[in-house]
């Protein structure tokens, strides 16, 4: 199943699906914007701490710290595990 493109796929749907909930959220339990901003600032910062971990597989692969940095912070754990297992190339 970890070798399956599909399942990844699955899960980076489930993590744009989180992203929305998370803005939507915020935009129903708070009322000032930096109180909307709260949940996806603080999303973004959880998947930014995988960086670190996401920057060594995307150099290994030849991308670029920015094309790594962005689909880190969109989709998380659910785009470098398949892109350090070969499931997917990019």
């Amino acid at each position: 199943m970890l070798g399956k493109r599909l399942f990844w796929d699955a899960l980076m749907f489930g993590a744009i699906m989180l992203w929305v909930a998370v803005i939507v959220a915020g935009s129903q339990l708070f009322e000032s914007t930096g109180g909307k901003a709260l949940l996806p600032v603080a999303l973004l910062l959880m998947h930014c701490g995988e960086f670190p971990l996401s920057s060594g597989i995307g150099k290994a692969k030849g991308l670029s710290m920015f094309h790594t940095f962005i689909h880190t912070a969109v989709f998380g754990f659910t785009w470098w595990v398949p892109l350090k297992k070969g499931v997917i190339d990019r």
